[in-house]
């Protein structure tokens, strides 16, 4: 009774989420990841991914429910959901992907770790698990019993975990077959996985390299007898009345990026600084002039009726908000002070820091590392119109760490498509190690072969070739004048 007593304190003091605050928490979660990961800038893609996920969504359990899909201009192997109904998906992922239905299986296995309430579950398990630990201590007097309770309890959440991914793919499997999808692909999908994991193992790759996706079974799914029964118990679709989607698929990555996009940070109309030694970026209008004086970056209007001074100092006291080391640099005449990450501009912080006005001035604190950047943006006259500050808030919205995509080659890699011709194979495909020691191997993971076999000639085969970013960016624009002009 005492331990119950103890555990419903607890819960107390945590108090619980309204409904409002969950709405907020959504749109917050959302600015920050595509802060620290753009979108990838495809309307055609980000379109198609949005209209297979809403199709699954009118089939699963919460039809009414509000999801937002997102392609998510990353490299790297994964898919997740944050819950509230937001789904994200890498680019990098869909590069592996030869069928539309594959794209379903994974966007169905993250529609049911919402429909199940999954991310809630696993919070609740491990809130009860430090709750479980807090009382054996307080009700023993030793830490060392919550510490074994805790261990304890935490085994039992990583089992947990599993049964969660297992129970996503078997509702995953259950929405596919209501949309007309194979459940099938499901095991096609995470077999590619595993093969993408077995690759990683024969590059011994070490963790802290791209994310793994899913990733909880140790035997090939296709030998998985719990992963193929909660997939059949799904249901199998007459002959014929399924939907693969190879072709759509194919029209979709014809021309996608592959591996780091180095225009991916590209913004028109603005012109982007990069700080080599210092390690930060941000952007501002092409028409402005910048130059460097000492610590300080000085921001000029082309009519020079405005100046934006960026200055950078060792931070003397990392314990600091960056809200805090604002109010000391300006203590009596700091108004509307908000943190960054309320600027609702397109170019997030990546490191929150906190903008106030002064008067007519907006100015502006952000800790990177164990550097303070401080901003001040003033007019002339000392007349600071909304649209100058407005400007002035974009440019300090922007700036965050700077990434090695920020520093673009001459070229970036892209995928195309071109039918098997006879007497090729995957070695010969292979021959101008386009993609380094690894070219074969990866080419047979994109296109499903791996990690041996031969396709027959004729076949579609995804490649990857080197492209300019001087051909990917006219490529673009003529993209965009032909939706112009539809």
């Amino acid at each position: 009774m005492r331990a119950a007593l103890t555990i419903l304190f607890l819960l107390c003091v945590f108090g619980s989420t309204s409904a409002l605050a969950q709405a907020t928490k959504a749109q917050k979660l959302h600015y920050q990841i595509i802060s620290q990961t753009p979108l990838y800038d495809d309307p055609e893609l980000a379109q198609y991914v949005d209209q297979i996920g809403q199709k699954l969504v009118r089939n699963s359990k919460t039809p009414d429910t509000k999801y937002g899909f997102y392609v998510l201009d990353d490299p790297g192997i994964n898919a997740f959901t944050p819950g509230h109904g937001l789904i994200y998906i890498n680019r990098g992922l869909i590069n592996f992907m030869t069928s539309e239905g594959q794209l379903a299986a994974v966007l169905a296995h993250e529609i049911a770790h919402n429909t199940e309430r999954h991310l809630s579950r696993r919070k609740s398990a491990q809130l009860w698990n430090w709750l479980a630990a807090a009382a054996g201590t307080i009700l023993t007097g030793n830490r060392g019993v919550g510490q074994a309770i805790g261990l304890s309890n935490q085994a039992r959440i990583n089992s947990f975990g599993r049964e969660l991914e297992l129970e996503a793919d078997q509702w995953g499997a259950e929405y596919m077959y209501q949309s007309n999808y194979d459940p099938q692909e499901m095991l096609g999908m995470l077999s590619v996985l595993k093969d993408q994991e077995r690759f990683r193992d024969l590059q011994s790759l070490q963790d802290g390299g791209d994310a793994t996706y899913h990733g909880v079974f140790s035997s090939h799914p296709r030998s998985d007898k719990r992963l193929q029964e909660v997939v059949r118990k799904a249901g199998a679709l007459p002959p014929g009345e399924s939907f693969r989607g190879r072709e759509a698929i194919r029209e979709m990555l014809d021309g996608v990026v592959y591996g780091a996009n180095y225009t991916g940070n590209k913004v028109d109309g603005y012109e982007r600084f990069v700080h080599k030694s210092l390690g930060v970026t941000f952007l501002y209008p092409e028409d402005w002039q910048q130059t460097i004086k000492g610590s300080k970056i000085i921001l000029k209007d082309p009519a020079q009726t405005v100046q934006l001074k960026l200055e950078v100092e060792k931070t003397a006291d990392k314990s600091m908000s960056s809200k805090q080391i604002l109010k000391r640099k300006y203590p009596d005449d700091l108004s509307q002070v908000k943190p960054i990450i309320e600027i609702k501009n397109k170019q997030l912080a990546k490191d929150y820091g906190t903008t106030a006005r002064r008067s007519q001035q907006r100015v502006a604190a952000i800790t990177v590392g164990r550097n303070t950047f401080h901003f001040q943006g003033i007019a002339r006259n000392n007349q600071l119109t909304q649209a100058q500050d407005d400007q002035f808030q974009d440019i300090i919205g922007s700036f965050r760490r700077a990434s090695r995509q920020d520093l673009p080659p001459k070229e970036l890699k892209v995928i195309y498509y071109k039918r098997l011709e006879p007497g090729e194979t995957f070695a010969s495909l292979a021959a101008d190690k386009q993609l380094g020691t690894f070219t074969e191997e990866t080419l047979r993971l994109i296109n499903g072969y791996y990690p041996n076999g031969e396709a027959e000639p004729g076949t579609w085969m995804k490649l990857v070739r080197s492209r300019s970013l001087a051909e990917q960016e006219q490529e673009l624009a003529e993209q965009g004048s032909q939706k112009t002009a539809g």
